[in-house]
């Protein structure tokens, strides 16, 4: 009876996972020498029926195969090692995943092992030049500030933000995550991949996915690395003898000093230290896995007075507890400090005098505070040493990430989450205005403290039923799903002046003793949304997936509160066919065409369709006599609706000699139509802050492109070699706008006025201005530059200045006379990924760079100029300037009167070519194997920014993600700079 009982078949049940702890979808578990099986679903799990002498053989294309023998075990968890000859990448997709060959939507990956070896706080930096579509511009990315991203271009005027997900919650940003506990991110670039997300993937979506447990023996790894940053590369600044050669040249009769000051010099750090720590423990039994990390990053400013510290813990824990139950948890807080420095610190280094000196003689600094020891400036530029000196603005955050999810196997292939993400957030911001006396025109007698503050919590509830079946050469898989998201962001603030004195004990506005003031607000919005997606396949050759979705938001009136996004992907794996079959060479050819809309809700929470009012006074009488009152403060549009992005997307993947060689193309169209933005009020309607501003759908934009990636991997016995190049290109035209005629306007500075132009037709913030046509080099060109009826068009130059085009005849340059005359956005974004490794050693290079852009260099109206003698001047000016025939048929001449005509007229005298080549990271290691209770030892050194190979003459021509606003992309203020950074480190296992 016994032996009867032993040999009945018992329900077997587990979870597969990758070496990482990532769920593999789609697993062949078989019986060995029968065709009895399953396979896993899209968290890994699987169930059959098996006697106690079968052997399971669990295999997965990309991945070494296992045979366990059953035994008297339920319960059969396995983990597979990747073979790297044959993988297979399973791309993460909305609410589930799937095999890269059933994709037929434009996704790109990158892998978190290679992620890892940046040398970065930031897991948006270390996508820097690794994946097609993907531009990530660091430029004024300040020690603990994020970059700009941008998924394929631009898609509208109101936030080109991408939606990140991390583990399946979404999240309002990444900036939590320590780049050392990333295992993979997908990114998802068109509409049919991202509509799953509705109105949240208008801008694309980056999907990422965190270290999990694994089973087995406890494993540490410990990573440790330290270096110094510099300033890769200071601007241009002329030292003082050609200052005063330049002043000469342009007649300046200003008294000048007798220092050489580099202002540059004096507030940069040489040797700015960088730290990162990190420590990882993983393990499990076949029931339990966990996964603990502690994370230490600190970063010192190549700028002084710029600091940043932070530490990341997280906790994940994954527990079977049955055959059917799946449930695990993830927790991470994240607690920093953000010391900022001063502000346009290049700006203001590049314009001050060479001649002026940093300090007072020692003889006057006696009885000075600290902040008033410094020398004035002898322009309007203030001491930038004493402004570096006294600044004083600190951030403390904390940030907590809670991801709870439930996994229920109902039946065979039909499987219910539930799954619960909390992100927690405190902000405090801390800012202090000390007393001091530099100068006339440089003090501050009245003391400020600022403190302001905010809590931010978000929390998203994802459910989800999943079924899957495969029946002959038909696979089939459906989800559906539901959705509700609730944000809620408190601030508050208070100031207070007059503090008693500079004392850091008593930065805070309860020190004050007058002029106190408060505020505060609370913002609530919230989403609710309903899902579905059904996949289908036939015979690994075609395939079909469908998405959609429902949104409701409190951010739109009843009437327009919801809105509907489908996508269909289609896709045909024209390797798989009879015809093909004898192409052993050919391993992959698959092309995919994808349609589908997603939608964008960022506008202010509620405000934008209410009307709100606010404290107004009413003055009166000859007095001015005043009444308290309400005006309106916002004015809503009740009519608001969603703004919707329109995208198409056709693809083709090959690959060559068992994938050796890999090649992918996406072209897309995309078109957002009903674009949110804000258009001016009629000042007769009585808004009292005219020009006042309403929310409205007034626009339309198209942005069409391309993105590819080229890549080649060998692997040998004792070496290995692997290449991947990747480029796009993303065009911009505006549509429509809110009337007829209307242009948008941006790029304002003192000296030009406004120099990106957005109007119908236009690439958005192109570059406007006058066009530049040479020098004059004598009078007779002064002469021939006129009319047909011999009228001079510029009457008032001189030789050496700068001859104008008159774009519309009429004789005059005017503002009539100005064209579009750059375009920010590249011809080509590209990036060059190249690693190998021989025996124990290893070496990584990734280059990424931009070709065909321009750039504004917005310093160069003072710093080629000199700005009447009250600015310095860049280095090289009073050479290159006109100074007699021939010398030169670009650079005016330096005259003080012939300034407004040359510099202060927007031309393209300050448009330069910014393309450029970057060695963003390069790294080589050695690995140790076998060492006694050690079981790997790798040590390593790098260096982050080493060259940057441009024509560019500023300090950096990655500066297409503006921190001012899209209208000025492509802009230069003089951000902070990019640092060159040097490390060495070690990473070891047991």
């Amino acid at each position: 009876m016994a032996l009867n009982v032993w040999a009945q078949d018992q329900k077997i049940t587990g979870t597969v996972t990758s070496n990482v702890g990532e769920p593999l979808i789609g697993v062949t578990v078989l019986i060995k020498g029968t065709s009895i099986g399953s396979t896993t679903d899209f968290d890994g799990n699987y169930s059959l029926s098996a006697k106690p002498e079968d052997v399971l053989v669990i295999s997965y294309i990309g991945f070494f195969s296992q045979e366990i023998t059953v035994g008297n075990k339920s319960i059969i968890n396995a983990t597979l090692e990747e073979d790297a000859e044959q993988l297979e990448e399973v791309v993460v997709v909305g609410y589930g995943t799937q095999k890269k060959s059933e994709v037929s939507s434009a996704i790109s990956s990158a892998d978190g092992d290679e992620l890892r070896k940046m040398a970065t706080s930031d897991v948006a930096t270390s996508l820097q030049g690794r994946v097609s579509g993907v531009q990530v511009s660091q430029s004024g990315t300040a020690p603990g500030q994020s970059p700009n991203i941008n998924i394929r271009g631009i898609s509208t005027l109101n936030g080109n933000t991408p939606l990140y997900v991390v583990d399946g919650a979404i999240v309002e940003d990444i900036s939590f995550l320590s780049p050392k506990d990333i295992a993979e991110i997908h990114v998802l670039k068109d509409a049919a991949s991202s509509a799953i997300y509705g109105s949240r993937g208008s801008n694309g979506v980056i999907i990422v996915t965190t270290i999990k447990g694994t089973e087995g023996t406890m494993r540490v790894s410990v990573d440790a690395s330290a270096g110094v940053q510099s300033v890769a590369r200071t601007p241009l600044i002329a030292n003082a003898e050609e200052y005063k050669r330049a002043m000469g040249m342009i007649g300046s009769t200003t008294t000048l000093g007798s220092a050489d000051t580099n202002w540059f010099n004096e507030v940069q750090n040489d040797a700015a230290p960088i730290q990162d720590y990190n420590i990882n423990i993983t393990g499990g039994s076949e029931k339990i896995r966990y996964n603990i990390s502690g994370n230490y990053y600190s970063q010192e400013g190549v700028l002084k007075g710029y600091d940043y510290e932070r530490f990341t813990g997280r906790f994940g824990l994954d527990v079977q507890l049955s055959d059917k139950v799946t449930i695990g948890q993830t927790f991470s807080i994240t607690p920093s400090k953000t010391i900022h420095g001063a502000g346009s610190i290049p700006f203001d280094a590049v314009r001050l005098r060479p001649t002026d000196t940093v300090y007072k003689p020692i003889d006057e600094q006696q009885g000075l505070n600290q902040y008033s020891i410094y020398a004035p400036s002898s322009n309007d530029v203030p001491n930038l040493a004493g402004r570096v000196a006294r600044n004083d603005y600190n951030e403390i955050q904390n940030k907590i990430f809670s991801n709870t999810y439930l996994n229920y196997e109902i039946a065979e292939g039909l499987a219910f989450k539930t799954q619960l993400g909390y992100y927690y957030s405190t902000w405090q911001a801390n800012s202090f205005s000390p007393e001091y006396s530099i100068g006339p025109n440089d003090f501050n007698e009245i003391t400020k403290a600022q403190r302001d503050q905010n809590i931010q919590s978000n929390y998203v509830w994802n459910n989800t039923l999943t079924y899957q079946k495969v029946f002959g050469k038909h696979s089939v898989s459906g989800m559906i799903g539901m959705a509700m998201e609730r944000l809620n962001h408190q601030t508050a603030g208070a100031s207070g002046l007059n503090v008693p004195s500079n004392n850091p004990n008593l930065r805070y506005p309860e020190a004050a003793q007058d002029g106190f003031r408060g505020w505060g607000t609370n913002d609530i919005n919230s989403l609710a949304s309903g899902f579905a997606r059904l996949s289908y396949s036939y015979d690994e050759r075609y395939f079909m997936t469908a998405n959609f979705r429902i949104d409701g938001s409190s951010r739109f009136p009843d009437e327009n509160k919801w809105a509907s996004f489908p996508s269909i992907s289609l896709g045909w794996n024209a390797s798989n066919e009879a015809f093909l079959e004898n192409a052993d060479w050919l391993s992959q050819l698959r092309l995919r065409g994808s349609w589908g809309q997603v939608g964008n809700q960022a506008i202010p929470d509620n405000t934008a369709y209410l009307t709100t009012l606010t404290n107004y006074d009413y003055v009166y009488g000859v007095d001015g006599n005043r009444a308290p009152g309400l005006a309106p403060a916002i004015i809503g549009n009740p009519n608001l609706k969603w703004e919707t992005v329109e995208d198409i997307d056709i693809g083709i993947d090959v690959g060559i000699m068992n994938d050796k060689f890999t090649f992918t193309f996406d072209w897309f169209d995309r078109t957002t139509k009903d674009m949110l933005m804000q258009k001016n009020v009629p000042p007769h309607l009585g808004f009292p802050g005219h020009p006042g501003l309403i929310y409205a759908n007034v626009g339309s934009m198209n942005t069409r492109g391309w993105d590819a990636n080229i890549s080649y991997n060998l692997n040998k016995t004792d070496w290995t070699f692997g290449a991947s190049l990747n480029l796009s290109q993303a065009r911009s035209q505006v549509v429509e706008l809110s009337k007829e005629g209307e242009s948008l306007w941006g790029g304002s500075s003192q000296r030009v006025n406004y120099m990106t132009r957005t109007t119908v037709g236009s690439t958005v913030a192109g570059f406007y201005g006058f066009v530049h046509d040479g020098v004059f080099q004598n009078q007779k060109e002064i002469n021939s530059h006129a009319t047909n009826e011999g009228k001079l068009i510029q009457p008032n130059a001189a030789v050496g200045d700068i001859r104008f085009k008159d774009l519309n005849g009429d004789g005059v340059i005017s503002d009539e006379d100005r064209q579009y005359i750059g375009n920010p956005e590249p011809d080509v974004v590209f990036g060059l990924t190249l690693n190998g490794t021989y025996k124990g050693f290893d070496l990584s290079m990734t280059f990424q760079g931009t070709y065909g852009n321009d750039i504004i260099n917005g310093m160069a109206p003072y710093t080629y100029s000199g700005d009447l003698g009250n600015t310095n001047i860049q280095q090289g000016v009073a050479d290159r300037s006109w100074s007699g025939e021939g010398s030169t048929n670009f650079y005016p001449r330096l005259d003080g009167a012939s300034q407004t005509a040359n510099f202060h007229r927007f031309s393209s005298l300050y448009i330069q070519d910014g393309s450029f080549l970057r060695l963003q990271n390069i790294q080589v290691g050695y690995t140790f194997n076998k060492i006694k209770n050690v079981e790997q030892l790798r040590v390593f050194a790098s260096a982050q920014n080493l060259f940057t190979i441009t024509g560019y003459d500023g300090m950096d021509p990655d500066v297409n993600g503006s921190s001012n606003g899209l209208l000025d992309r492509g802009i230069d203020w003089g951000a902070y700079p990019t640092p060159r950074t040097i490390m060495m480190g070690v990473n070891f296992n047991f």
